[in-house]
């Protein structure tokens, strides 16, 4: 008898300790309020801060154009004939941000009508906002049907309209495609007619180009 009362006394005993134990501070119980993680006092991190802003890259397209009425007639050299792609650059200036910018660059002389360029046409600003030059050739390329037929079928010439991101002015190079020689390849001196115009209004370009069979830089 006197056995079994230390065996029950045993017994008691270790279920009170694993009791307290399961229940004791400083464990995972989810109701206890004294774990490190619920302590009064202990900072709650602020949420993340929002990213600055990616500065814009490229300009964006906008729906206004012109009448095509005040173009600018010149030439444009050959990549084989003088070895390097060659720009003339127009500067369309006084422009605020917001204006839309329609650009049109056909591959024709109005005067004799000659003309068979695969154009391509660059636009940029001071602050390196930009339109065209994509590797795929997806933009500023083709978009407008030209006058006369370029020497590749496949190809047409560029337009776009541009809303500028600042104020200021707005750079736009017109170039060429030189082709492959052993099929078919540009003209050097080949003539094109481009067109401008700001918020519907056609630009007076007659002043021609700033800057004249040159490559291309943004500086």
């Amino acid at each position: 008898m006197k056995d079994l009362k230390i065996a029950v006394f045993f017994v008691a005993f270790t279920l009170i300790l694993g009791a307290f134990g399961a229940c004791g501070p400083g464990t995972n119980n989810p109701d206890d309020d004294s774990t490190t993680e619920d302590t009064p006092g202990t900072p709650t991190p602020s949420p993340q801060a929002s990213p600055t802003p990616t500065p814009q890259v490229y300009l964006q397209t906008c729906a206004q154009t012109g009448m095509l009425g005040m173009g600018y007639t010149d030439t444009l050299t050959c990549l084989s004939e003088v070895g390097e792609l060659q720009f003339d650059f127009y500067l369309i200036e006084n422009l605020v941000a917001g204006d839309c910018v329609h650009i049109v660059a056909d591959n024709v002389d109005p005067t004799s009508g000659s003309g068979d360029a695969d154009l391509f046409a660059y636009a940029f600003d001071k602050q390196g906002t930009s339109y065209g030059r994509l590797q795929d050739h997806s933009t500023f390329e083709d978009e407008y049907t030209c006058t006369n037929e370029p020497w590749n079928d496949l190809f047409n010439c560029p337009e776009a309209s541009l809303e500028m991101a600042f104020d200021g002015a707005l750079t736009v190079g017109v170039a060429q495609w030189a082709g492959n020689p052993t099929i078919a390849t540009c003209s050097n001196n080949a003539p094109y007619t481009l067109y401008v115009a700001v918020n519907g209004q056609d630009t007076d370009l007659s002043g021609g180009p700033a800057l004249q069979d040159a490559p291309l830089s943004e500086d």
